[in-house]
């Protein structure tokens, strides 16, 4: 569903906050790390990763955490861009 754009407007809003939170770190070389605790199979925090990356972000790292282990590896499926 997340893919299907219905949570885009969300998603939006979110990097749009996240990118004012982040206005007193410009200019500066700092490494951010992005925590979505409960983040089921990672969809919308790999969709605001990328909003923040077009923007401009480059040191950035998600980390998504969740009870549900079958929607962790799922998601580690889906949206992982590199192997540890």
């Amino acid at each position: 569903m997340c893919n299907s754009g219905f949570f885009e407007p969300l998603n939006e809003a979110i990097s749009s906050h996240l990118m004012e939170f982040m206005k007193p770190l410009s200019g500066r070389k700092i490494h951010c790390y992005l925590l979505d605790a409960g983040c089921e199979e990672g969809s919308h925090l790999s969709h605001i990763q990328e909003m923040l990356t077009r923007r401009g972000v480059s040191e950035l790292t998600g980390v998504g955490m969740d009870v549900s282990l079958v929607r962790c590896r799922s998601g580690s499926l889906s949206f992982c861009k590199s192997t540890i």
